[in-house]
């Protein structure tokens, strides 16, 4: 759906037919996500702590990034981590706070949007933390788009496009100059 309004319309015939709503995050299914899935519960990175999200930064950067990618991305987070706890954001457009007048249509057939740079902050169950960013000038440092999970251990960073891949840091012991760590 484009708006709540067309959401809200969607659950009461739902409801009134005796019907389910599959949403198509298909990402969720991806052979690597759950391998990944399967892996955390099994210790593969220790306790998770944090998840550092980003969007894919293009010239969809902020407000439409989040709602055309970001949904994928949300869904993802709650399924390693569980349900958002609070949220808080900050959204800019060209370096500056937006207002109502900012308000712009989508490249893409999904209503208005706003903002070319979004920050937020989310509190997740068990104290995990969730940083989401949006902004174009962040894309070539980020790389692709997608996520990192941090835990106790090592982290696991799990990049999403048509072929999803997880990437999983950990610490290969102690040497003289202290801890060493490795993609595997």
């Amino acid at each position: 759906t484009r708006t709540l309004a067309e959401a809200d319309d969607l659950v009461a015939i739902a409801a009134r037919d005796d019907r389910r709503i599959a949403v198509a995050h298909q990402g969720r299914v991806s052979p690597a996500t759950l391998w990944l899935k399967e892996k955390l519960g099994e210790g593969l990175i220790g306790e998770l702590l944090e998840v550092r999200v980003h969007g894919k930064q293009d010239k969809r950067a902020g407000g439409e990034d989040l709602l055309v990618l970001g949904t994928h991305q949300f869904d993802l987070v709650r399924y390693f981590a569980g349900d958002p706890l609070w949220c808080s954001a900050r959204i800019l457009q060209g370096s500056r706070e937006i207002t109502l007048a900012d308000a712009r249509a989508a490249t893409e057939a999904i209503g208005p949007v706003v903002g070319d740079e979004i920050e937020a902050m989310f509190a997740f169950p068990r104290g995990v933390n969730v940083h989401y960013t949006s902004r174009a000038k962040f894309a070539a440092a980020a790389g692709p788009w997608g996520m990192e999970l941090i835990g106790t251990t090592g982290r696991a960073r799990l990049l999403n496009d048509q072929n999803t891949q997880v990437f999983v840091q950990r610490s290969t012991g102690l040497t003289a100059g202290g801890e060493t760590r490795e993609w595997v």
